[in-house]
């Protein structure tokens, strides 16, 4: 039995080395399935591109409606938030006290070119009568600068009417360009001044 034993050691040892050194048996591969395929017509569009990011949006114009006279703000005709065109009607201030002024400075110039006028008239009389020696050079020179002085005065008050003029276009308040109006500052009934540090409202575009 001991002999036995020992001619049967070195052949199991090599039938186990036969074995492990067998390759394995390849694994059976198994049946690929059909993937789908779906065709779509080409065509061009746009493509929307979102980016979320923090920031601010600047107005490209953003004008400050301010009075340019000092009066009672009768009207607002726009509100917060509204789109406006160039040259439309905002908001208007009182304008009776600058429309009595501007009567008043009309009736003065009215008396000056009448004052003219007759200087004038008296002038040309006197040369008429120089020429027949009957006034004195002296008077003529007078009248001359009397003429002179009463022009000059004409000029002073059509000025004071256009500056009357002026100001009565300015209680309305125009929009100056295309925009869309900002927060308001203030409510009608309000007096508004022209040295009003935050204006009336805003028009931005």
């Amino acid at each position: 039995a001991r002999l036995l034993l020992m001619l049967l050691l070195p052949v199991a040892a090599a039938a186990a080395f036969i074995y492990w050194q067998a390759p394995a048996p390849a694994p059976q591969t198994a049946q690929a399935r059909p993937v789908p395929v779906r065709t779509v017509q080409v065509t061009r569009s746009d493509i929307t591109e979102l980016t979320r990011a923090v920031g601010h949006v600047r107005a490209s114009s953003h004008v400050v409606i301010r009075p340019q006279v000092d009066g009672q703000l009768i009207e607002l005709n726009v509100r917060e938030g509204q789109q406006v065109r160039r040259g439309d009607l905002l908001a208007r201030i009182d304008d009776r006290s600058i429309a009595a002024s501007l009567e008043r400075a009309s009736a003065e110039l009215a008396m000056a070119r009448a004052r003219l006028s007759s200087a004038r008239q008296d002038l040309e009389r006197y040369l008429t009568l120089s020429q027949r020696q009957a006034v004195s050079a002296q008077v003529i020179d007078q009248n001359r600068t009397l003429v002179e002085q009463l022009a000059a005065q004409v000029q002073a008050e059509e000025a004071k009417v256009e500056a009357e003029r002026v100001r009565l276009s300015h209680t309305r308040l125009h929009a100056p360009t295309d925009g869309v109006v900002g927060l308001r500052e203030v409510d009608e009934g309000n007096f508004v001044r022209t040295s009003d540090a935050n204006g009336l409202f805003s028009v931005s575009r």
